[in-house]
């Protein structure tokens, strides 16, 4: 794992404070977060819902049942069925187990999702092992798309 500790500031959010993450591989390597010379952010409170950004809004609707097939480091692995796989877009969102999450990886009917310690100490996520079975419901606005495109 590579902790990094942070210095917060905040405007009209939060008190100033130091916290400790645990970023995925990805940030560095699609993000500029760990080529800043300074290690301190800013939060700042959203303004209006304008500015709100599109997340998963789970249904409760399982569309099928998946396995988590790998677990390598904080990615894990699941299989779901080759005909529900146009369902899987990168960067997209998946509910796996009730929890909303993003896919990391897309390789036909197997995806990966990167689980922060955060994530697997307060869901039932962590308690998975290798071979386990999970609910896995699909993005409603990608269905939707798919559905209505001839």
């Amino acid at each position: 794992m590579n902790l990094i500790s942070l210095e917060i500031s905040s405007k009209n959010c939060i008190p100033p404070a130091k916290i400790v993450i645990d970023p995925h591989l990805q940030t560095p390597l699609q993000s500029n977060f760990l080529k800043r010379n300074s290690r301190r952010i800013i939060i700042t409170k959203r303004t209006n819902d304008s500015e709100k950004i599109r997340k998963l809004d789970l249904l409760g609707h399982v569309d099928e049942i998946g396995k988590l097939i790998r677990i390598k480091g904080n990615e894990y692995f699941f299989q779901v069925n080759t005909k529900n796989s146009k369902y899987l877009i990168p960067k997209g969102s998946i509910g796996i187990d009730g929890v909303s999450l993003t896919i990391n990886t897309i390789s036909r009917n197997i995806f990966s999702v990167c689980l922060i310690p955060f994530t697997l100490n307060n869901t039932t996520l962590g308690n998975l092992k290798i071979g386990s079975f999970v609910n896995i419901e699909y993005d409603y606005l990608v269905k939707i798309l798919i559905y209505k495109t001839p």
